[in-house]
């Protein structure tokens, strides 16, 4: 099922000058997320030498991210890219809310995780158990279990 959901981060305050995340590092699992962000800034992301960089709101911009599905389905072609969002550095902004609107789109979970073709050839679809492939909700569920181990009523 996709997902449209509208994110409110509150304002930071002097008391939580310690809070270096407003929301921690991840990678989103659907398949395609599309980001409406404002101005505010805190967007980060993962770059592929694994440094840490600031992802500058561009007004009318939609940032779209690879997900976890798409990048196992596309035999890691396309890939997922870790992000977090932390507090602006403008004490300005930091006494402000932060909004942002992100649509998650999944695709059906009943079907087979098969490989993709692209014109080079065919992308190795590293999700199979045994002898067939993955649905999509079982591999979602075998990533949400590598996640949340730490709770006991987790199924697989």
């Amino acid at each position: 099922m996709s997902i449209l959901k509208s994110i409110k981060y509150p304002p930071v305050t002097d008391d939580d000058s310690g809070s270096e995340n407003r929301i921690g590092e991840h990678a989103d699992i659907c398949t395609l997320t599309f980001l409406f962000q404002d101005q505010m800034g805190g967007l980060q992301v993962r770059d592929v030498s694994d440094k840490i960089v600031d992802v500058e709101p561009v007004e009318g911009a939609i940032v779209v991210n690879i997900g976890e599905v798409m990048q196992a389905w596309s035999g890691k072609r396309l890939r997922s890219t870790n992000h977090r969002v932390v507090p602006p550095a403008d004490p300005e902004k930091r006494r402000q809310n932060r909004r942002s609107v992100a649509y998650f789109g999944e695709a059906n979970g009943k079907i087979a995780m098969r490989e993709l073709e692209f014109e080079d050839g065919i992308a190795e679809c590293e999700n199979k158990s045994g002898d067939h492939p993955l649905t999509i909700d079982e591999y979602v569920a075998k990533r949400l279990k590598r996640y949340f181990s730490h709770f006991k009523d987790v199924e697989s």
